[in-house]
């Protein structure tokens, strides 16, 4: 919860000692948002902050891949496609997207996904389709692939592909730019917040 998020980071502050820099409530939000609240991440974040790191640092690439789990590295370049896909869905997608915006065909997609187990999990829609739906198990890494990977020629393609994806599913119900009520009608979690 937020007020659990705020209390440990405070104690993490307290626990650190005197060398750390005054958080303000944006440089605080700025922790949550590139740990994804997790409290290890946090801790390393506080650390790095004690040992002379700025907060203006804490977005930059650099300090990102010190929070991004190292076993990514273990996965296959389509494994990693297929979490930076995800990563364009926060709140979740299904094969079928996945495939659409990674460029992959569903079957490879299903492959690319089976060895994610800890950094993926898998749930199902709340409506008549029980298609399995994927998200991102820790924002965290979602949020340091996007911002390790958002200057590659790879990934802006496919938030190009995401989105035709989003464009597609919209023109599905005649959805317009000036009526976002009309995106209740698309059966996607999650998709007005993603797409706002």
């Amino acid at each position: 919860s937020p007020e659990e998020r705020k209390t440990f980071l405070d104690q993490c502050l307290q626990g650190a000692g005197g060398n750390l820099p005054v958080l303000s409530e944006e440089d605080r939000e700025k922790v949550f948002r590139v740990t994804g609240s997790n409290p290890l991440r946090i801790r390393k974040t506080v650390s790095y902050l004690q040992h002379g790191g700025t907060v203006e640092a804490l977005e930059k690439p650099q300090f990102i891949r010190r929070l991004v789990p190292a076993s990514l590295k273990l996965f296959s370049p389509q494994s990693l496609k297929c979490l930076l896909a995800l990563s364009l869905f926060p709140y979740g997608a299904d094969s079928e997207a996945l495939a659409e915006v990674s460029g992959f065909g569903e079957e490879e997609i299903n492959e690319a996904l089976d060895p994610l187990g800890g950094f993926v999990d898998v749930c199902n829609r709340d409506t008549m389709n029980s298609a399995p739906r994927f998200i991102l198990a820790d924002e965290g890494t979602g949020y340091g692939l996007h911002q390790i990977h958002k200057e590659d020629a790879e990934f802006k393609k496919m938030k190009e592909f995401w989105y035709l994806y989003f464009e597609k599913r919209a023109a599905d119900v005649g959805f317009c730019w000036d009526n976002l009520e009309k995106l209740r009608q698309l059966d996607f979690p999650g998709m007005a917040k993603t797409l706002r």
